[in-house]
């Protein structure tokens, strides 16, 4: 549903995004492996790892969410150097 903004934001992370077309996106890792799937329920949205155990939920703030769930669950470090 929000693949697209979301790959935007996790580009840098060097995951992906894809929607499924049933109402969930898939998130991939650096190395092409699924690891979470988002699936969405109106304006909220809940994140599950592969064995479908639930790791967060919201509404609003979605790209905030996957950010932190990347950074602070995953330990992602962004690929860009300044």
């Amino acid at each position: 549903m929000y693949s697209d903004q979301i790959n935007e934001a996790i580009k840098e992370y060097g995951w992906s995004c894809e929607p499924t077309g049933a109402g969930v996106d898939i998130i991939y890792n650096s190395k092409g492996v699924e690891v979470v799937r988002i699936s969405y329920k109106g304006n909220a949205y809940t994140f599950k790892d592969t064995a479908g155990n639930k790791l967060m939920s919201g509404k609003g703030q979605l790209i905030v969410s996957t950010i932190k769930l990347l950074t602070e669950f995953y330990y992602c470090k962004s690929l860009k150097t300044t």
